[in-house]
């Protein structure tokens, strides 16, 4: 029998989620929904493309999915999403759902979130897509009797306040270490500027951490031409990736002339989604990370921009506008 597949926003790397999630290998109905015709003629433009693909339903309204949804992606940007996601579950139901980083603006939402998720019984993972690339499984896998883990990740202008929590996350599983011991601070320009995203912010600067007693980050976006590269150091090796130019680089401490450097491939999103979909259709554990366990990175993190936007403002909003 044939699954429920849905997907809310087909824009931007929803459509990333789109060209993953129709080449998914278990037996899925598609549902597309956007409020934008325009990206809902992109796709269908797309899916004409390809050869072998699901059943796929386009429409611009929720209410006409049907009841029962085997695995919802929630790609919508931050501010709508927990609405979204609430008039979804009060009239579906709902058994899996992937959301979109950063999940919510506001930190009331992620509390709210989960007693629904618990009381509906509705499994929650995010897309933190990192932790499904063969590199960092094999670091992770190298650092488990480490006695300390401490990454240096830094670059110019690839969207500090968007994508620190892929980063995060990233370490946080490298490491293996418990995400609810995060404690994070912010050394952040007071230029805050319009994201890419209409009606968003972003952030330039560090943002500075550790999650327990093992693991220290610093994670840096500045304004110069630098790609973004990281460096991870443990009592057992130093490793070094370069993921937009393919570069991994290993040192093992004490055999300085043993360097390692191997190319490698990093998948897109839209390589990766259906990966995870087909898991939880099978009802398989997934690597991306549950709503439970990114939930306390995404408070720390949204804690650290609304902290440093309302001092920069004069303001004591509760709402940080990124996405």
């Amino acid at each position: 029998m044939k699954k429920n597949v849905l997907l809310i926003a087909v824009g931007g790397i929803g459509f990333r989620h789109f060209q993953a999630v129709i080449n998914c290998k278990e037996p899925i109905n598609l549902y597309v929904v956007d409020i934008s015709e325009e990206a809902l003629s992109r796709a269908r433009e797309y899916a004409e493309t390809v050869d072998t693909k699901p059943d796929i339903v386009y429409s611009k309204d929720i209410s006409d999915i049907p009841e029962h949804i085997h695995v919802a992606i929630i790609a919508t940007s931050s501010l709508p999403r927990r609405k979204v996601f609430e008039d979804l579950v009060a009239n579906h139901t709902v058994d899996n759902v992937i959301f979109e980083k950063i999940m919510f603006p506001k930190l009331e939402d992620y509390e709210a979130v989960q007693k629904i998720l618990e009381e509906k019984n509705i499994r929650a993972h995010v897309d933190c897509p990192a932790r499904l690339f063969d590199v960092y499984h094999r670091i992770r896998e190298e650092s488990k009797e480490c006695k300390y883990f401490t990454a240096i990740m830094r670059g110019s202008n690839w969207g500090l306040a968007c994508n620190a929590i892929h980063l995060v996350d990233q370490v946080a599983f490298m490491a293996g270490v418990d995400t609810k011991k995060i404690v994070c601070s912010g050394d952040l320009e007071d230029d805050i500027v319009a994201s890419k995203r209409n009606g968003y912010v972003e952030f330039f600067g560090k943002i500075i951490g550790n999650i327990g007693d093992k693991c220290t980050f610093v994670i840096e976006c500045d304004r110069k031409d630098n790609p973004l590269s990281f460096e991870f150091f443990t009592d057992k090796a130093y490793y070094y990736v370069n993921e937009g130019e393919g570069v991994f680089k290993k040192v093992i401490n004490g055999a300085q002339d043993s360097i390692m450097v191997e190319k490698i491939k990093i998948p897109f999103v839209s390589q990766l989604t259906n990966i995870s979909v087909d898991g939880l259709l099978r009802g398989e554990a997934i690597d991306l990370a549950s709503y439970a366990e990114t939930r306390p990175l995404h408070e720390a993190l949204l804690k650290t921009f609304l902290s440093h936007m309302n001092k920069v403002q004069g303001t004591e909003s509760e709402l940080c506008p990124i996405t």
